[in-house]
């Protein structure tokens, strides 16, 4: 019994230690809108995240509102989100 505490213990530990990375962001222009990527990794399978983006035109406070793509809610870790 003691066995399995310490293997639920260290999983637990070890799944809280390593969290998620965005990385690989890329911004340009297209047209009059601006393109925005980025990859997003989990070491978790079924992950979902929550993205926003903000700006600095309102000191980072709320979230820009006129976005589209892979943003929100329920987003799924990959490559050129």
């Amino acid at each position: 019994m003691k066995y399995l505490f310490f293997f639920t213990a260290g999983f637990l530990i070890s799944s809280i230690s390593f969290g998620q990375r965005v990385t690989n962001v890329r911004a340009a222009m297209d047209g009059t809108n601006v393109k925005i990527t980025y990859d997003l990794e989990s070491p978790g399978i079924g992950d979902l995240f929550e993205i926003s983006l903000l700006g600095d035109h309102n000191n980072f406070t709320d979230p820009l509102k006129l976005v589209s793509g892979a943003i929100g809610r329920g987003i799924k870790p990959g490559k050129d989100l």
